[in-house]
């Protein structure tokens, strides 16, 4: 019995001891962050915006990358590694706690991260998260962040904070079928509203203490246009039933925009296709390459970086790179920032890419 006390007595003084070295770690995150002349940049949302060099949730060898993961990076590293003079994603390291530790800092009122993982001190992504998790569950991404941004609140006027979610709600094979069949029902369009109230109710909170944080809003990608799923939906009605299911995410998060000066939207499913294509009217794939310092990179899935997907379907270094590059540019055009533009040979050096010779190029199908 003896034994068993001196454990738990230890065991909550470990604990006492975590939540204390929390607190200090907020208290000194505040004093920096106050002196700190770069844009805050924060990321909620899933798997598209959770960097890929966390060894501690992404410990599978065959995910993002696998051999190629050493040039494998999320838009969110990508800019972290370019321009990281001008943008501030929050110092590179574990952060976070098991569930019930977590819970127990929140009880004594310091930080409450959960899960654990290593990432950016604001990127709060999780794979496989859905759009419930902006607000519910373990990870309540938006609460989370709203505890690091109320210590240094004066920093986040001109901050911005990336809203990128939805693809395991109203992304998955399932619900693709649904919306090919049925097109915009009540119970499809009930499905996407279920979402899109999450993400209201994100901003929302946001907006209660921070009223001009700027919020990048990002729209849907249609996983019709997943590579695994390029052999199914080979009509142009279902093609159309998806992508009009898909419009109500979209439209719905536009008007959000629409009231907020603060808010930009991003149409994702545009910028893919003005990248890599689409099926075409009769929902045959019609997808194209893209050339990156004369190296074409396919639409195909593999880990090496001339592929635009990884082996396991996230956005390859290619995609995000060029993704991130034009994200900055609209920023800067939308709010004034003067963010140095990502060139494309920052992004192809980035991808292990050695210029080839213009020929090979001219010879793929090319944009």
């Amino acid at each position: 019995m003896k034994f068993r006390r001196t454990i738990r007595l230890m065991l909550g003084a470990a604990i006492g001891i975590a939540i204390l070295a929390l607190g200090t770690h907020a208290a000194r995150l505040a004093k920096l962050s106050a002196k700190d002349s770069r844009i805050a940049f924060a990321v909620l949302g899933d798997s598209d915006s959770h960097s890929f060099h966390d060894s501690v949730m992404l410990t599978d060898p065959t995910w993002r990358g696998a051999e190629f993961r050493n040039v494998t990076y999320q838009w969110t590293e990508i800019i972290a590694r370019l321009r990281s003079d001008q943008i501030d994603m929050g110092e590179w390291g574990i952060w976070g706690a098991p569930g019930r530790v977590a819970q127990l800092a929140g009880f004594f009122g310091f930080e409450d991260r959960a899960p654990r993982k290593q990432d950016y001190r604001f990127n709060f992504a999780i794979s496989g998260a859905k759009c419930n998790g902006l607000t519910e569950g373990m990870s309540r991404q938006v609460q989370r962040l709203l505890y690091l941004m109320d210590l240094a609140p004066t920093r986040w006027q001109n901050g911005i904070i990336s809203i990128r979610i939805g693809i395991n709600s109203i992304g998955t094979h399932q619900a693709l079928v649904d919306f090919a069949a049925h097109g915009v029902s009540e119970q499809n369009r009930q499905q996407v509203a279920e979402c899109t109230n999450y993400i209201a109710e994100a901003v929302r909170l946001i907006r209660e203490k921070h009223k001009t944080t700027r919020i990048l809003l990002v729209g849907i990608l249609s996983n019709a246009d997943y590579i695994p799923e390029l052999s199914r939906w080979r009509s142009g009605e279902e093609i159309h039933n998806i992508d009009a299911v898909l419009d109500i995410f979209d439209n719905t998060l536009r008007e959000m925009a629409d009231r907020d000066p603060n808010i930009l939207f991003w149409d994702d499913r545009a910028w893919f296709r003005k990248y890599f294509g689409s099926r075409d009217n009769n929902g045959l794939p019609n997808y194209r390459d893209v050339c990156l310092q004369s190296v074409p990179v396919h639409y195909t899935l593999g880990n090496a970086p001339d592929n635009a997907v990884l082996g396991d379907g996230h956005a390859g270094t290619v995609w995000n790179g060029l993704w991130a590059k034009d994200v900055l540019r609209e920023l800067n055009q939308r709010f004034g920032y003067r963010f140095t533009p990502i060139q494309e040979s920052d992004i192809a050096r980035l991808a292990g890419f050695s210029p080839v010779d213009s020929s090979n190029a001219t010879a793929s199908n090319c944009r």
